[in-house]
């Protein structure tokens, strides 16, 4: 059987016994009603930093239960270095020289920014200018890549 624990309802400030440690608010329709609203205010404030600046990823987010996101979600992202300039002959992008990536992760590299970097070089010796990155992000607080921009956030409710 598990162990139960005594939690205070952030809410009503009530004490309620819960079998899950990550509980934040007893079993009121009305707490349960406020902590789905900070919920979606949350993702809905993490969703729109990538549309007001016009970021192309892929998020994954977890729902861990009990009216909860995960604290912090998976994110895709690109960046594109050539700003999507073409090849002339064959339509394709061209690549981009080693000292354009560089420059690219010099700032990358201040920021304290965690995750994966995927870099594909091309046969001509040059770089697919399409940097893609990987990192998990706080929900509440994230950090983004993505357009040559690095996006840190900080909710407020």
């Amino acid at each position: 059987m598990h162990d139960r624990i005594k939690i205070k309802c952030q809410y009503c400030g009530e004490i309620y016994e819960a079998c899950k440690k990550g509980r934040t608010h007893c079993r009121k329709q009305s707490c349960r009603t406020k902590e789905i609203k900070k919920q979606l205010d949350e993702l809905e404030y993490f969703i729109e930093l990538f549309c007001k600046h016009k970021i192309e990823a892929i998020i994954e987010l977890r729902f861990p239960g009990n009216d909860k996101l995960s604290n912090d979600a998976k994110i895709d992202s690109k960046s594109q270095l050539n700003n999507g300039l073409k090849e002339e002959n064959n339509n394709s992008i061209a690549g981009i020289n080693l000292n354009e990536l560089i420059d690219y992760f010099r700032p990358v590299l201040w920021k304290g920014v965690k995750g994966n970097f995927i870099i594909k070089t091309l046969k001509d010796g040059t770089i697919d200018p399409i940097i893609s990155n990987q990192i998990f992000a706080k929900i509440a607080n994230p950090v983004i890549i993505g357009n040559n921009l690095i996006i840190n956030g900080s909710i407020k409710i």
